[in-house]
Formats: C-alpha cells, structure tokens, sequence
C-alpha cells in the first residue's frame, strides 16, 4: 500500500494526491476538490462537509464491482480499511474501488449473517435509499428469515437455490420471506440480490418512509401479522448498518 501511494505521488499532482478526506452523511467518503473536477472526473459533490470556500466540497464517486463480483465503494484508497483494486472506478488514479466483503463478523452478526447482511447493504447503496434504508433492510431480514436464506418446504421449487436453511410459513421464501405470487419468481425472491432490490424499490413507493420509525418502515413493506415485532432489532440494526454500510 505504502509502494503504491508512493508511486501514484509521483504521476498525480500534488494538490490532488494530498487533497483532505471527508465523509458525507450516509457515511460515504470521498476528498474535498473543486466541484468542477469533481463534476468532470465523474463524482458527486456535497457541501458542508469541507473547510474552504464554496467551491470546494465533498466528492464522492458512488458504488462499484470488483472484479471478484464483491461491491463496493469507489473512495480514496488512503480511507479504505478493506481492498482496494483500480479500474472499477470513475476519477483519478488513487480513487478505486474499497471492498470489505468477508472481512470479519458485523456486530451481533455471525459469519452467514454477515455475508447476507453485506448483500443486503450493497443494494442499499446502489438503491440510494441512505443509513435509514439500510437499518429498515436489516431490521426486516433479521425478523423475517435471521438474515438467512431461507428455502420452504411447502414451495418445492426454492429447494432447488442455495438456500442456508429451511421455512414452511405459506409460501414465503428467501431473507425477507417474499411470497411468489406477490413479488415474482421463486428464483428472484430466493436469490439475496434480486429480493434485496425488491425489498427497496416497494420501501421507496410508500409515502413518508423516511420519517416513520424503523419498524413502521418495515411494516409498511412486508405488511405482517406481527406489526411490532421489528423494534426490538433496531439497536441491532444501527450497529452492523454503522460498521458495515
């Protein structure tokens, strides 16, 4: 890393090798630059987070893909405690692509909970739906499956995908117990991925998400028969959303 550093100091100049970090409110990190280099190298600014005039502010440089398939954040390889691997990325040289998959237990999480919650957080990020979104994710999947895949007895399909155990509660499938006839194949609700997205494209329809509790949130979305039953995961859910988002 230290090699590496050294060798982008010498092809990149120096008011942009040495810019300030920062980090946005979602917990996104990026360099404090003008907005037009920002806007030019392919980022996003956000004011109010760097020292300076106005025209210099936050830049961030949104979400990526590794060439392992494991997502990411595209920020300044000096704020990335994970991996990082260039290419994946818009920006100069030394913004690349931080990925912390498989890098040890989320808080309160085991191993398999951890590598679901992961997945779950990467669509989060992709959906833009910000800590608040990723909080109601996790609060749904630890109620609903123990943030597991979970497979049904009574759906005889869903035990033909990887799935880390088995239901039988009607016919409800995957991490977020999403029932076929409602959300779409069996193989979509059963893959982490794709019932992810569904999970947070219906949070994003209903009105007024943002400013109800994380339970009602999670209400408003999977509609259970257990309305209350989401709260007590909430101080969990800020902690791995915290470490991990």
């Amino acid at each position: 890393m230290h090699l590496e550093r050294l060798l982008l100091g010498i092809f990149l100049p120096a008011t942009e090798f040495f810019a300030q970090t920062c980090t946005i409110n979602n917990g996104r990190q990026g360099e404090c630059i003008k907005t037009t280099a920002c806007s030019s190298g392919g980022g996003r600014s956000e004011a109010g987070h760097c020292p300076g005039d106005s025209t210099i502010q936050c830049c961030t440089y949104g979400t990526c893909t590794n060439s392992a398939g494991i997502s990411g954040l595209c920020q300044p390889i000096s704020t990335c405690t994970g991996s990082t691997q260039a290419g994946h990325c818009p920006g100069p040289a030394h913004i690349q692509c931080c990925t912390n998959g498989g890098r040890g237990n989320l808080p309160g999480l085991n191993a398999l909970q951890s590598t679901r919650a992961r997945q779950v957080m990467a669509v989060a990020r992709v959906q833009g739906v910000g800590m608040r979104g990723c909080q109601v994710g996790i609060v749904t999947g630890m109620q609903e499956s123990g943030m597991r895949v979970l497979a049904n007895t009574n759906v005889p399909e869903s035990m033909n995908y990887p799935h880390d155990g088995t239901g039988s509660d009607h016919d409800s499938v995957g991490i977020f117990q999403q029932r076929p006839r409602f959300w779409g194949t069996v193989k979509d609700c059963m893959d982490p991925t794709t019932s992810s997205q569904k999970f947070f494209v219906a949070l994003k329809r209903v009105a007024g998400w943002q400013s109800m509790t994380i339970g009602e949130a999670a209400q408003s979305v999977q509609r259970s028969a257990f309305p209350d039953a989401y709260d007590k995961w909430v101080p969990l859910a800020r902690r791995v959303c915290n470490a991990g988002f």
